[in-house]
Order: structure tokens, then sequence, then C-alpha cells
């Protein structure tokens, strides 16, 4: 396999100004292979490669981003933008969100695992610009006395923001050292409750428990609730006796509150398909409504598990219509999700509200346009249309969206979407500008600011990644 210089273009014959196909790290020109574009995008294309070839990037970004706009899902157009955002220098994150669009795009394109080896090395670019960030805020706080870093203006110790960005960083050790150092009491019992939470979801299940072995069981904001965190953890790996000792825990430390724990013990022992434990533990909630709620969680959760009867039951023990028909929805979903189409359309004709039948059809619709099967797609089309075709909970696919699997097929329209906007929020995310010059821009903020904003930067970087 030939070794690709992301760094430079490689040009063919002398004079001929043709650059490599998607085998290699140079733009794609507009006229290769993979389907012409429009005459719009095509000529925005052949700008952007021009640029390209003087090494001009931002202008090559400024002409790709044109192209896309004509050409959005054509994955010369993504390949070439996620090249330019990757020669452009301090652009990772967008980078890789283009490189992965382009991927969604075109799955089994021949430079396919160049590209996400290419990935893997901008992610760790991203981790040690996290890292950097972190050793920046402790430098600054190594020059303020320990009492000064108290409060700042969100009223929180300075270096609790330091230590919840080495535990987004999965470096637990050194966030749980940084809480030590917290002078203020309530301040410190704050980073112990959140790292404990970020060792729970990254699996160290030994790691959570210790470090809330260092909170008291009187903590104001409840230490019962990580328990949760952990019993919920336990659950995902198949530790379902972990996850009741772990729910055990919770239940003990939630006497003093137990109306406000019922719930969501409810939900997290439905969750890992407990349904009876789940269901008796929600009748034990005096308040009408939040028990009704909480039969809607639980339901919503039992679907999530597979267990579609479980979730039915559930469902039908809410006191309160709105709760139901949530559940029904969501139920339905899964189901649509599921692949199994005939349920998620019983399940839908039990709601009595357009809109919550509306979003179900949407799934449905998308799910036939996926599987080819354009008849039935157009057929659920006509039901949402009936029922309220402008209807959106956040999420759902969009008529223009199904239609668009319809016309072309399944080319993962939805995330190359969701890439594109992640793309375009982070490239104007001032938390995630190059190192230096984030660094350079808080000169003359008052440093307990600085300390907090350095934290930020680099627990928003380790976040984002941990979604890549």
């Amino acid at each position: 396999m030939m070794k690709i210089d992301w760094r430079a273009l490689a040009l063919c014959a002398a004079g001929a100004l043709l650059f490599l196909a998607a085998s290699s790290g140079a733009p794609i020109p507009a006229r290769a292979a993979g389907g012409a574009l429009p005459a719009e995008a095509s000529q925005a294309m052949q700008y952007g490669v021009a640029a390209a070839k003087q090494q001009e990037w931002q202008v090559a970004i400024k002409y790709f981003a044109k192209a896309r706009e004509a050409a959005p899902y054509a994955p010369k157009v993504l390949f070439n933008l996620a090249l330019a955002y990757n020669n452009a220098g301090n652009r990772e994150l967008v980078a890789i969100a283009w490189f992965r669009a382009y991927l969604a795009a075109a799955p089994g394109a021949a430079n396919a695992e160049q590209v996400r080896a290419r990935i893997i090395a901008l992610k760790i670019k991203v981790e040690a610009d996290a890292a950097k960030l972190i050793a920046k805020a402790h430098e600054a706080a190594g020059q303020i006395d320990l009492d000064a870093l108290h409060q700042n203006s969100s009223g929180q110790h300075a270096l609790v923001y330091i230590a919840l960005a080495e535990a987004m960083i999965g470096d637990f050790s050194a966030a749980t050292a940084t809480a030590e150092r917290i002078s203020d009491a309530n301040s410190r019992l704050d980073a112990y409750s959140s790292i404990a939470k970020k060792q729970a979801e990254a699996g160290d299940i030994a790691g959570a428990g210790a470090t809330l072995a260092r909170i008291p069981d009187d903590y104001i904001y409840g230490k019962w609730y990580r328990y949760l965190d952990i019993a919920e953890a336990q659950g995902r790996a198949g530790d379902i006796d972990g996850a009741h000792h772990s729910i055990a825990l919770a239940i003990a430390g939630a006497r003093g509150d137990a109306e406000a724990a019922n719930e969501k013990i409810a939900r997290v022992e439905a969750g890992i398909g407990h349904a009876g434990h789940a269901l008796a533990t929600a009748a034990n909630i005096a308040d009408d409504h939040a028990r009704s709620e909480a039969y809607s969680s639980i339901a919503i959760a039992l679907a999530h598990t597979g267990d579609s009867a479980a979730a039915m039951n559930a469902a039908e023990r809410t006191g309160f219509y709105a709760d139901m028909y949530n559940a029904y929805m969501f139920i339905a979903i899964d189901a649509v999700e599921a692949g199994d189409i005939a349920r998620a359309e019983q399940t839908a004709a039990l709601i009595p509200d357009d809109r919550g039948k509306a979003v179900v059809y949407r799934y449905i619709a998308l799910a036939r346009a996926r599987a080819g099967d354009s008849g039935a797609a157009r057929r659920a089309i006509a039901l949402v249309e009936a029922t309220d075709s402008k209807v959106s909970l956040g999420g759902e696919p969009t008529i223009a969206e199904i239609n668009l699997y319809i016309a072309n097929g399944d080319i993962r329209y939805r995330e190359i979407n969701d890439l594109a906007g992640s793309a375009q929020y982070w490239r104007d995310d001032m938390y995630l500008q190059d190192v230096p010059g984030y660094v350079r821009s808080l000169a003359g903020e008052e440093p307990r600011e600085v300390i907090v904003m350095l934290a930020l930067a680099a627990e928003k970087r380790a976040e984002i990644l941990k979604g890549l």
C-alpha cells in the first residue's frame, strides 16, 4: 500500500495538473469517477483543486465548501473538503468530521483504510492537545494561592474544572489527585461525584466505587445517584448481580429522598431487563403524576432492551394518557429499529394524537426507503402527511431525507448531515481553536477564569472524542 504524504499534493505528468484519485491523499478532480457533479459544484471544485495545488488551504476550503452546497453527498467533494481541513492545520476535529462523512458516503472507497488510519492520527493529536491544555491549566493554577482558586464567576472552585477535564480524558488518578487539592469541601465532593460518574461510564466500576467511598452518605447532591450510574454501567457489561448490589446501595442511600429516587431507580432496573423490580419500585411512588411518568420511563427503557411485551405492560399502567401515548411512540420507534414494522404499525395505531403517529410513520417510511421498498416508503409518507406532516420532536427523519433514500438508495444521509453540522459547529467554537492561539486569546483575563477556560477547552475536546 502506498504511503500518503498528507501535507503535500501529488501531481501526475508535468503540465497536466491532474491530481491522484481517491486512493491517494491528494484532492479528487471534479471530473473523477463517482458520478457527474452539478455545474456549480464542478466549477467550485476546479477552483478548490487549483487552490490546493498552490497549498492555499483556506481558499481551497472556501471553494470545496461551495461545491458541497451544490452536491452535499458527493464523496469526492466530502473527501476534498476533509483533505483541505487536514492540511490547513489546527482543525483536526473538523477534518475528522469530513473524513467520516466521506466514508459514510463511500464506505467501499479504495482509500477507506487509509482514511481511517488518518482519522486515528487526528484523534491522537486532539487528545494530545487536551493534555497540553490541562498542563497549561495546572501551570496557571500553580501561580495562584489555593484559597484564591475557591470561586470563579460560576461559583465553583477552579480546580474542579481541571479535575473534570482529567476525568474526561480518562486520567482518573490525576483527576482524583487534583480533587484532593481542592480546599473547599463542597467543591471537592462535587469533583469526586463527577469523577465517579466518568469512571462508571468508562467501565471502571472498582474505581468509581473507591471514589464514591470518599463522599459521606449525607452528601447534599445525593451520593445514591452515583450508585445508579454504576448500576447502569454494570448492566451494560452484563454484570446483573453487581447492578442489583449497586441499586441496593442507591436505595439505602436515598431513604431521605425516596420519592425522588424511586423513578430513577425504576428506570435503571428496567434498563437491565428486570421489569418486575422496576414495576414494584414505581408502585411505591405516592404522587400520581410522578408514578405515571415512572411507568412511561420504564416502558421506554424496556423497549430499548427488546422486551416489547413488558414495555406495553408498563405503558398500560400509566395513569395519564399523555404518558401512555409517549411510551407507545417510543415503543413503536424501537420496533421499527428492530425491523418489526408490523408491530410498529400496530403500536402506532394506539396513539390517538396525530403528531405522535406522524413521528412513528416517519421512522417507518425511512426504514422502508432504506430497505429499497420505495412503494411502502411513499405510502408511509402519505400517512405522515395525512396526520401532521410538519411535526418535529427533534431527531426524527424529515420527508426530504426520506425522499433522498427513495431516490438514491441507502448512503447514510443522516450520518452525513449530522457530521456536516458538527463540522460547522466545531469550526466556529472558540474552545476548539488551535492551542497556542487559544492560550494567547486568554491574555489579560482574570487568573481564575484563565484556569477554567483552559480546562473547559480540554474537557470539550475529550468529550467530542468520546463520541467519535
